[in-house]
């Protein structure tokens, strides 16, 4: 038992520096780099909306998408705000709207971040990887990996 807690923790290892879905993680704008996002539609959409909120919780990016198909829909945010200005670095969020049939709601929006550290929970096992911004999600969640 001690010995494939000790493969389970040495293969969580190898996801640190590595990106990975979190949903509603902060979307951490660093050295120029674009932030990926990515939202799972169930039913598909008349339109999706992105919306980039700096830390006051003002928006300083949107972009709507046109109909979409059920499945994932992915946004790349280029860290510039509406009027096409370079916005600083530091931690913002994504949010999404999605409307479908005249119907307007909130959509789960994943941020791939980058994992700082991995956590092992002694009761069960089970791994917990903490990310940028300090958010933490099970490894059981995670959903998709990056580079």
């Amino acid at each position: 038992v001690s010995s494939m807690s000790g493969e389970r923790m040495l293969s969580g290892a190898a996801l640190i520096g590595k990106k990975v879905a979190v949903p509603d993680a902060p979307a951490i704008l660093k050295n120029g780099q674009p932030v990926e996002s990515t939202m799972n539609l169930t039913n598909g959409a008349d339109a999706v909306r992105f919306d980039v909120l700096n830390a006051k919780g003002e928006s300083v990016r949107n972009k709507v998408l046109g109909p979409q198909t059920a499945g994932n829909v992915s946004w790349t945010w280029d860290g510039l705000d509406d009027a096409g200005n370079a916005l600083p670095e530091g931690s913002y969020s994504i949010k999404a709207q999605v409307a479908n049939q005249g119907q307007i709601t909130p959509g789960s929006v994943m941020t791939l971040s980058t994992v700082r550290s991995i956590t092992q929970n002694a009761n069960d096992g089970s791994l917990t990887l903490e990310v940028d911004g300090g958010k933490s999600v099970a490894l059981s969640a995670v959903q998709r990996v990056g580079i």
